[in-house]
């Protein structure tokens, strides 16, 4: 018999309805005692954070066992296990035996866990930040498909290439109805609303990024008069230099300057074009052969400064971090 399962907890969490029904899907199958892989992608600011805090909190009320962590950049499968072992002690009040392997510590933790839990639930977000996330990742499945009532959610910028069983719940952007609810939840209820042309405008630009979003509202937000009660295109507009200097600090300048040159230039030639790029016109600009620019194609792809759109064709995530790129120089 299926257990009612929350799909959404109150703490400002707006749109991604179907991610979270599919969730309670899963949760649901944990519960009763089948076990699961789920990988959450979408680039940077996405919401891959967010919507595992609200997995967090969906399967917290419906009685399992959660342990949330964050993969450190290049962190090893030891340095990840050790995290685990000490989250799992602070949360169940128990020392567990000195385990080195990641499978060996969650099969551990599995047969430890109290009766009264209702499976247990693993959030690991930043996933593709493992030193060796492939092979890390092959374990984890691995020990999906022997045991029973364990739930495993990873957050990523891009799928992982080794996953043979994770099911892909991939980010899109948001639409405007998920934007208002959003802003709606973070701001008084009678407070500025959202212009019709502004709001396309920012979605247009955006391309649904809940960051970028969030941080132009709440700086146009702060730039109204009293008397003001929408935002519209106009604000936008001739507050723009502003906007740009907040998502540079705030965002964008801390994934281009951990961008090697080489790159960069193949950034730039995609941000040049108003959609798209198809990898032979990238080559042809920069004088390169494809098999040269191919690599750092897939860097930026895996960093999340492009999106791929079809094969051999990329774009920038968002057309406001083209803005960005060519406003550089």
């Amino acid at each position: 018999m299926e257990k009612n399962i929350p799909t959404s907890i109150k703490d400002g969490f707006a749109g991604r309805k179907e991610e979270k029904r599919l969730f309670s899907a899963y949760l649901n199958s944990v519960i009763s005692g089948k076990s699961v892989c789920v990988m959450v992608i979408g680039p940077p600011g996405m919401g891959k954070s967010a919507l595992l805090r609200e997995y967090a909190g969906m399967a917290k009320e419906a009685g399992s066992m959660v342990i949330d962590l964050a993969a450190g950049k290049n962190e090893s499968e030891e340095e990840l296990t050790g995290k685990l072992k000490l989250e799992t002690e602070r949360k169940l009040g128990l020392e567990l035996p000195d385990l080195k392997g990641i499978t060996e510590v969650l099969d551990d933790i599995k047969k430890r866990l109290p009766n009264e839990h209702n499976g247990m639930v693993i959030l690991l977000d930043d996933f593709d930040n493992l030193a060796k996330a492939g092979d890390i990742l092959q374990k984890m499945e691995k020990l999906v498909q022997e045991k029973n009532g364990i739930g495993l959610v990873l957050g990523a910028t891009n799928m992982i290439n080794e996953s043979r069983e994770a099911k892909i719940l991939k980010l899109e952007g948001l639409n405007e109805q998920d934007v208002r609810k959003m802003m709606e939840n973070e701001n008084e209820k009678d407070g500025p609303k959202l212009g019709e042309e502004f709001l396309k405008m920012l979605i247009n630009d955006s391309d649904g990024n809940p960051k970028i979003i969030r941080i132009i509202c709440e700086l146009l937000y702060g730039k109204l008069r009293k008397d003001e009660k929408v935002i519209s295109k106009g604000h936008y507009l001739v507050n723009m230099p502003l906007i740009m200097s907040l998502l540079s600090r705030d965002f964008f300048d801390r994934m281009y300057l951990e961008t090697p040159k080489s790159e960069r230039e193949v950034l730039k030639k995609i941000c040049e074009s108003e959609t798209s790029a198809h990898v032979s016109d990238i080559s042809k600009k920069l004088n390169k052969k494809t098999g040269a620019i191919a690599p750092l194609i897939m860097r930026l792809t895996a960093r999340g400064e492009i999106l791929r759109v079809d094969r051999g064709i990329y774009k920038p995530f968002a057309r406001i971090f083209s803005r960005y790129v060519l406003g550089r120089g």
